[in-house]
């Protein structure tokens, strides 16, 4: 599997070379409601984030589900670094 780049005005995905991937959406299009929000100004300042293993599963990221909402920019940055290491990744789960 390669690395890849996916984004649409809802979010973004990435592959990494280790096969393990991340999904970070913000907007829901109208759909589900996420676990994301916006400031005064509409703009987002939080997202959902999913993590998927090389074997297509998603992970349990939280104590609660595969699925963490409201995540900062810090965030979801550590959790890219950490979906970028794979299982070496340390997925100690929040409360």
């Amino acid at each position: 599997m390669s690395p890849i780049f996916s984004a649409t005005n809802a979010g973004f995905f990435l592959r990494f070379r280790n096969g393990w991937a991340i999904s970070v959406k913000w907007n829901s299009n109208g759909g589900i409601q996420l676990c994301s929000e916006q400031n005064s100004d509409g703009e987002y300042v939080a997202a959902e984030v999913a993590v998927i293993n090389a074997e297509g599963e998603m992970i349990q990221i939280s104590r609660h589900d595969t699925v963490l909402g409201w995540q900062s920019t810090d965030e979801v940055a550590n959790l890219i670094r950490r979906a970028s290491m794979g299982a070496a990744g340390g997925w100690n789960l929040p409360d």
